[in-house]
């Protein structure tokens, strides 16, 4: 009996830092996603800057190296988008509007109304990225 109970024990015991340690690995993760996100591509630059440093245990020289390139490359990046943006705005409108056709007068309605909260929440306009110096400036 003691020896059952000692090991159900330890069984309740290992379950428990398991799932503990299981919802603070999602919690981090969602933390991490966040922060990248509402910082927009200044965010995700820096999060591929750390991410490299920590993997390839880059020094300062090549911190700075990669930080001039990731930043050209989304400026780059940012530039090509405004080239596609008029075209992709079409595809875009077009497909909202096929949509809204296979939709009820009230779903059209609500479908209306979610399109614009999720305009208002995506569409900020664009945050210039820090250097590497402000990102130790910028907080979570």
């Amino acid at each position: 009996m003691k020896k059952t109970t000692l090991i159900a024990g330890l069984a309740v015991v290992l379950a428990s830092g398991i799932g503990i340690g299981a919802v603070g690995q999602l919690m981090f993760m969602h933390y991490r996603l966040a922060r990248m996100y509402r910082l927009g591509p200044p965010g995700m630059r820096i999060h591929a800057l750390e991410r490299l440093s920590t993997h390839l245990q880059l020094d300062e020289k090549q911190k700075m190296a990669m930080d001039a390139i990731l930043t050209q490359s989304y400026a780059d990046a940012a530039k090509l988008y405004e080239k596609q943006r008029p075209e992709l705005q079409e595809l875009t409108d077009a497909t909202i509007a096929r949509m809204r056709n296979e939709l009820t007068p009230d779903q059209q309605k609500s479908f209306q109304a979610a399109w614009e909260d999720f305009q208002k929440r995506h569409h900020s306009p664009a945050v210039p990225a820090p250097s590497l110096e402000q990102k130790k400036e910028v907080q979570p």
